[in-house]
């Protein structure tokens, strides 16, 4: 394995070859739009958690609204990280293309590491022995035929046409291989091909042209013969649709599944439902508004939207006495984190404010309560020296003793006065520290909606709940 380094520097646990540290001041700012960085700072965080579908996603729109080497050296290894060689090997070359004057030697050389390491998960295929006017295409894509092309380890499609003649053929690639593949000239001629593209909403669905299997949905488009093609959409647990598709010679004609439920078949008897959900939640299963009918048993698509979140999406396979789980988070959107954010840095100001108020009117309480402490020494001494006089005191000295108790009396009275100011006031200002505290400690809570679906073969349920 090889230690990959993100910029902005977190990095993954190391392990085999280490990567040069990156810069700290590779950042995206300034000269891209706020929608990009925005992107940009949501993959680093994704990054950090270990979240790499998030971050490739994130990475990709950044990407595509700006094209920045930096963004493209994190994507390129955000694939690697979650296991999609293809991807990592393409977009690191094309970092290294794009900007070879100016990666550091430390940097170029971890990255044709990393790219030697997606090598040996990959196959490599070179086809020779063919006439400049020939088209070669792997997996329906037409590809240079001198080029070395990397692949995938498995099976692939190899489709050759010239002039004179055309063959077809599969290969089996194994990781780590390198063949080369001589091809003979003097192939049959070539017959008139058009292209169907299949277009259905609904997963697992047999596409049947001219009683030929093509495979089920969710499909590619197939190459096949020009003219009027009987096409045929088959799947257990609807009514069966037949159309006619007219093909021309090299162009492509779209065929669509018009698949309505077949109430009565006996594969149709499992049920999704969906406990404690919002009412702005909603559940699509292939493409459509589910209004708890009952589903054909085997895959279907299941999509859970809700306003400001990032739809969530994946195929849910019901099986015939098999019960599924799936735990399903939808993510705020971009624009939703960006307001939060904005949200949380308000929020963040007035607990600071509050909170100071508070500091400042408790400091308030503090002072006036020594200041009373000492105004009560002084009454109560005055109250010891009134005390004494009044056992010792003479008629003559009445008048006078009166005076002064009531003088001392006024002063106890100003000090009760004060002391439930004082309580008044510290109860105040330490309610306010309290709530800023919790304003500022819950000022970058982001709230995520999780779902757990659970599915078989008789009924399915979703468990709802949010954190704030």
């Amino acid at each position: 394995m090889i230690a990959l380094v993100w910029v902005l520097t977190w990095a993954t646990p190391s392990v085999g070859v280490s990567a040069p540290d990156a810069p700290e001041t590779d950042v995206v700012e300034g000269d891209v739009t706020q929608a990009a960085a925005t992107h940009y700072a949501f993959a680093v965080k994704a990054l950090e958690q270990e979240r790499f579908a998030d971050a490739i996603n994130h990475l990709e729109a950044a990407l595509a609204i700006s094209p920045r080497p930096l963004v493209r050296y994190n994507l390129g290894q955000a694939y690697a990280a979650a296991g999609q060689p293809l991807k990592a090997y393409r977009t690191l070359t094309e970092y290294l293309a794009e900007d070879a004057n100016q990666i550091s030697p430390e940097r170029a050389e971890f990255v044709r590491t990393l790219i030697r390491a997606q090598e040996r998960k990959l196959a490599a295929l070179r086809i020779v022995g063919l006439p400049t006017e020939a088209t070669l295409k792997l997996d329906g894509t037409t590809t240079p035929a001198t080029d070395e092309v990397w692949l995938l380890p498995g099976r692939h499609a190899l489709s050759v046409t010239t002039p004179s003649g055309a063959i077809d053929m599969d290969l089996e690639l194994a990781a780590g291989e390198r063949r080369t593949l001589q091809l003979a000239s003097g192939l049959a001629p070539a017959p008139e091909m058009g292209v169907l593209v299949p277009q259905c909403a609904v997963p697992g669905v047999t596409l049947v042209v001219d009683g030929t299997a093509l495979g089920t949905t969710p499909m590619a488009p197939k190459a096949t013969l020009a003219g009027s093609r009987l096409v045929k959409w088959k799947r257990e647990g609807y009514h069966s649709s037949a159309s006619v598709a007219s093909v021309v010679a090299d162009s492509a004609v779209t065929v669509s599944c018009e698949l309505k439920p077949d109430p009565l078949s006996p594969s149709r008897n499992a049920r999704l439902h969906l406990v404690n959900a919002t009412p702005d939640t909603v559940v699509l299963i292939d493409g459509r508004r589910y209004k708890a009918e009952a589903l054909a048993v085997g895959p279907h698509t299941v999509t859970v939207t809700r306003p400001g979140y990032v739809a969530w999406r994946n195929q849910l396979n019901v099986g015939r006495a098999e019960q599924k789980r799936v735990s399903v988070t939808l993510q705020p959107s971009a624009e939703i984190l960006v307001e939060r954010e904005r949200q949380a840095e308000a929020q963040e100001f007035w607990s600071l404010v509050v909170g100071a108020s508070g500091l400042g009117v408790t400091a308030s309480a503090v002072g006036l309560f020594l200041n009373n402490q000492a105004r009560y020494e002084r009454w109560s001494t005055a109250q010891r020296d009134l005390d004494v006089r009044a056992l010792a005191q003479k008629p003559s000295d009445h008048a006078e003793f009166a005076r002064s108790q009531e003088s001392n009396n006024r002063l106890g009275n100003v000090i009760g006065t004060v002391d439930q100011v004082t309580v008044g006031l510290g109860a105040l200002g330490i309610s306010a520290l309290v709530v800023g505290a919790v304003l500022y400690l819950n000022a970058d809570d982001w709230d995520s909606a999780d779902y757990t679906l659970q599915a078989d073969q008789t009924s399915a349920s979703a468990s709802w709940k949010t954190y704030w």
